[in-house]
Formats: C-alpha cells, sequence, structure tokens
C-alpha cells in the first residue's frame, strides 16, 4: 500500500516535506522552514506522523524552504538518513549554518530545536549520489525486505536540484521538487526519466500566474538596458537576491553585459554568502550540467559587501549591489540599503524573484515612483524616489510548462504541491481542457491519501 501525506507546503511555499509510506517503509520528501512563521510553526507538522515510522529523507535542493528544518528532523529521528545529490550536500552545510545565524539574530537566543552541531553533521549523515545513478533506500532502524530504488534527474531549478524517481514494486513515483523546463543562463532545464511515471508529485510555484512571462531574453535585454540607464545618471542599482541560484544567475547576466559592453565596467558588490556559494558553482564547473563550461564565479571582480561598508562607495558614486535578502526581510542587507536608497532619485531598486505577499519587499515591489509608504515594516514614512523594477527571472516551470510535463509523462495520479490552491485548481481545469485522463488529487496538510 502507498500513503502520502503532506506535513506543509501543500498549498503554500514554505516548509515543503511530505511523508511517503511504502508498505511501512517511511520516506520524507524534503524538510522546509517556512519565511513568515515563528518557533515551532516554521516547520512541517510531525505530529501528521508520529504514530508512523521514518527511515529515510530525499533533498530535492538546499533553497531552506526545503532544507531548513533538516536539523530539526534529525534530532527527532536520530536514525534518519539524508539522500541527495552531491553540490546539495555541499550547499546545505552552507545555507543550514546561515539560517542558524539568522535565527538567532531574530530570536536573540539559540533555538532549542536548531543548533549548529545538528547543522554542522549534516554532511557526515549525508549520502550524496550524481545524477542517473540507481542507489537503494536502506533502512537503519526498521528492517524490511521491500527494496526501495531511486535515481536523480536534473531539475533544472539552481546547481545540485534533483527529481526524485523512487521505484517500489511495479510502481515509479516521481517527486520533481521545484523545476525549471526551460534553460536558465547557467543551468539547463529539466531532464525528465524515460521510464513510465505511476504517481507525479509536482510543484506549482507558477500554476496560479494570470499573465504569460515575455521571453527571458527580452526580459534579460530590459534589465539590463535599465541599469545601463541607472548608471549613466550616476545612479547605483539595489538588487535584493537569494544569494543560492539567483544572485549566481544575475551575476553572471550582468558580467557578461558588462563583457559585451551593454553596462560600464564599473564595481559590483556581492554578499559573503554569495561568494561562499559561487565556489560550488565553480568547483562543479565541469561535473554538473551547465550552459557554458568552464566560466568561474572567480573570474568576476567583486567588491565584498556587509554592514560596515563605507556605504560612499555605492551611494554616491555608480555601482551593482547584489544584497543578500530577496524578500528585505528585517535583520538583513538588502532591508538596511533599501532604507539608505530608496529616497533618492538617481538609485534604482530592482527584483530578479519572488517576494513574500507579507514581506516589506512586496510592498516595495508593488509601489511607483512618488509613492508613499506608512507601514510598520519599516522604522519610518518612506517616499519612493527610486526607480522601482521587477523582471521575471524565475526559476520554475511556467503554468504551459508544468501543463507539457505532465502531459508528456502521462502519469496515472498527480498531487500538486507547493503552490496555491487556486492555482493547483487552475492547472487542473487546462488538463481537463487538454483531455487528460489520470487522477488528480489535491491534498491539504494532514489528508492521508491512499494512492495504491
Amino acid at each position: 500500500m502507498i500513503k502520502f501525506i503532506s506535513l506543509g507546503g501543500a498549498n503554500e511555499i514554505g516548509a515543503n516535506s511530505y511523508y511517503l509510506n511504502l508498505d511501512g517503509r517511511g520516506i520524507l520528501l524534503d524538510a522546509g522552514q517556512h519565511p513568515r512563521k515563528k518557533d515551532n510553526k516554521m516547520f512541517p507538522n510531525i505530529n501528521y506522523i508520529k504514530d508512523k515510522n521514518v527511515d529515510s529523507i530525499i533533498i530535492s535542493h538546499a533553497h531552506i524552504d526545503h532544507i531548513g528544518a533538516l536539523p530539526f528532523y534529525l534530532k527527532l529521528f536520530p536514525y534518519l538518513r539524508p539522500f541527495m545529490t552531491v553540490p546539495t550536500a555541499y550547499l546545505t552545510q552552507i545555507m543550514l549554518r546561515n539560517s542558524y545565524n539568522i535565527l538567532k539574530a531574530e530570536y536573540n537566543i539559540d533555538p532549542a530545536f536548531y543548533d549548529t552541531t545538528l547543522a554542522d553533521m549534516i554532511f557526515n549523515v549525508t549520502k550524496p549520489y550524481p545524477y542517473h545513478q540507481e542507489f537503494e533506500l536502506i533502512p537503519f532502524q526498521y528492517p524490511s525486505e521491500n527494496k526501495i530504488t531511486c535515481k536523480f534527474y536534473e531539475a533544472g531549478h539552481i546547481i545540485g536540484s534533483a527529481c526524485t524517481l523512487i521505484k517500489f514494486g511495479n510502481k515509479n513515483i516521481l517527486y520533481t521538487g521545484d523545476i525549471s523546463k526551460k534553460d536558465q543562463s547557467l543551468i539547463p532545464g529539466i531532464n525528465l526519466p524515460k521510464e513510465k511515471i505511476n504517481i507525479l508529485i509536482i510543484e506549482t510555484t507558477t500554476a496560479g500566474d494570470e499573465n504569460k512571462k515575455p521571453n527571458r531574453n527580452i526580459i534579460i535585454d530590459d534589465f539590463i538596458s535599465s541599469i545601463s540607464k541607472i548608471i549613466s545618471s550616476g545612479g547605483s542599482v539595489l538588487i535584493p537576491v537569494f544569494a543560492l541560484g539567483k544572485s549566481q544567475e544575475i551575476l553572471y547576466i550582468i558580467h557578461k553585459a558588462i563583457k559585451n559592453n551593454l553596462i560600464q565596467n564599473i564595481n559590483i558588490f556581492t554578499g559573503e554568502l554569495h561568494n561562499k556559494i559561487s565556489s560550488i558553482y565553480d568547483i562543479f564547473n565541469f561535473n554538473i550540467p551547465r550552459i557554458e563550461k568552464g566560466f568561474e564565479f572567480k573570474e568576476i571582480n567583486q567588491n565584498k559587501i556587509n554592514r560596515n561598508i563605507n556605504e560612499n562607495e555605492f551611494l554616491y558614486t555608480p555601482g551593482i549591489v547584489l544584497a543578500p535578502g530577496g524578500m528585505m526581510d528585517k535583520n538583513t542587507l538588502s532591508y538596511e540599503l533599501l532604507l539608505r536608497m530608496i529616497e533618492n532619485i538617481n538609485h534604482g531598486i530592482f527584483f530578479v524573484g519572488y517576494t513574500d505577499p507579507e514581506s516589506p519587499g512586496y510592498l516595495i515591489k508593488n509601489s511607483a515612483n512618488k509613492d508613499v509608504i506608512n507601514s510598520d515594516l519599516f522604522p519610518k514614512q518612506l517616499k519612493i524616489n527610486s526607480s522601482i523594477k521587477s523582471f521575471g527571472f524565475s526559476s520554475h516551470a511556467s503554468l504551459e510548462d508544468l501543463i507539457n510535463i505532465i502531459l508528456e509523462l502521462n502519469p496515472e495520479i498527480v498531487i500538486p504541491v507547493h503552490g496555491s490552491i487556486d492555482g493547483q485548481k487552475r492547472l487542473k481545469e487546462y488538463l481537463i481542457d487538454r483531455d487528460y485522463k489520470g487522477e488528480y488529487i489535491i491534498p491539504s496538510d494532514g489528508l492521508e491519501i491512499i494512492l495504491d
């Protein structure tokens, strides 16, 4: 019997974690942390499986909404063995250490459920595997004669991201994690398995988007010309950006534009975490699929940015600042720089990724020049004089891409996760219109779904 339970992230983005029970064998899929919730509510609800066994966890990629609860899980389930790709294993340790520091600053105490020891030991207990190499999930605690094998496929989302094909008896289960069907500037798009898929657990981040996005090359051209305009006027561009994935994508685009004389060769500022992650991209330059093999981030002349930097270096002379904190939450560098730059008519603040509706970044992103913002998210009234622009550099499959992936795989059962309930319903309607005959089951957190 195959059972599925969402522990978090069924109908939202954050705290993504799902439980599969395969004839008594318990497998967790990801262990995310919610960006907006506090205390234990930021983690998936383990009470949903408190009476069930758990012996393995598969990690799709190293974003915090997929790995943030991993130390918490290891504390609760000491026999738990994590499986992930090799780059994800390296990145997970970096990201969890940084997450711990953020939580410590937020709470002003060491969270009891999350300590550096557990974050630092992740690599030692993890079993990493390359793409396309089949491996067996061998339980530590619960002996079983039921053989379960897995294989990772390139997900196209960030470095090391993986779709996981789980083989159990005569059933093939595919868990996508976060995916991109189209190539990005650095990372090629998804590589789907050729086997028949019986059960598909698929992300639906963009399923609720109403409008079709323009071609990526058009977005890049607009992005580069907008930066050039700000720089030419003597201003600087602040780009709040997630350190893993988005930062490397944007930095590479800017680097190529400078090399092609589309942007002046000016100072580029990046954070310490960005640089650590970029070094992992360089290490795996030839070991994983890349659009441009041979390129290394260490080729780019970057200035380290932190809270103690002399602001004259970019406030009064042109520069490009890739600041950590993609949603501009309090206690992030992007938030602090926003307060310094927002009222200067020469500067630009450019958004390149997702912002949660409750985040400070969302307010700014959806404002226009001359707007006045009064919100308790900010220490004072903000008058927007800077140029505010948003660019759709999504690393998630579009609605149309999701439809095409499902139709291509033609699974017997589809379980949509990691998206809004409205988007998941919308995706179902489009599939029906395209004559999809399989079963489409929208889950909710805590609901046990029997699949076979």
